[in-house]
């Protein structure tokens, strides 16, 4: 089965998951290195990354956290960084003919966490709910990308997350 790639992209820290949607993904985190000013640099370090993270991999799609600018809340430079860092990713998916859509944060965060406005470590508690060991709050937000992903584009296999976090493995589980 074809497998969805999620992505919350940060300037700092990547958070990645890969799986196919009948199973549990992989995931983890990406560290980007501080290039200060050359956005060339970081754009060329992250599209390298993302080539060798798809090479080999059978990716039908790549969902991705939309970019969001928070007004004087993120600063210019940085909002640029994502834009393109977004932008980029689109890029790496067309010339690997993979689908690449985005999501809005807030949708992604309720439909994972019942909230829209979760915060980070609700976002990990329901991750760790459904069995998967986050360390990062990155990660944890990639993986709820791809149970988005798997219910909106792959819902025959979307039946252990249709119940949202309620449904997931009781807290002693975890």
């Amino acid at each position: 089965m074809r497998k969805i790639l999620a992505l919350d992209i940060s300037v700092k820290s990547t958070g990645w998951a890969l799986g196919a949607p009948d199973g549990d993904p992989g995931f983890g985190h990406y560290g980007l290195p501080d290039t200060g000013d050359d956005i060339g640099k970081l754009l060329a370090l992250y599209q390298d990354w993302l080539n060798l993270k798809i090479a080999g991999e059978d990716i039908a799609l790549i969902i991705l956290e939309a970019p969001i600018h928070r007004g004087p809340k993120t600063h210019i430079k940085t909002a640029r960084k994502l834009m393109c860092l977004s932008g980029v990713t689109e890029m790496v998916a067309h010339r690997a003919n993979i689908r690449c859509v985005e999501q809005n944060i807030s949708t992604n965060k309720k439909q994972f966490a019942g909230h829209g406005r979760a915060d980070k470590e609700m976002m990990m508690h329901v991750a760790r709910r459904y069995g998967w060991d986050v360390q990062r709050d990155d990660e944890a937000d990639s993986l709820a990308l791809w149970v988005g992903a798997v219910c909106h584009f792959a819902p025959n296999h979307a039946g252990r997350f249709m119940a949202g976090p309620l449904g997931a493995r009781p807290r002693s589980a975890a």
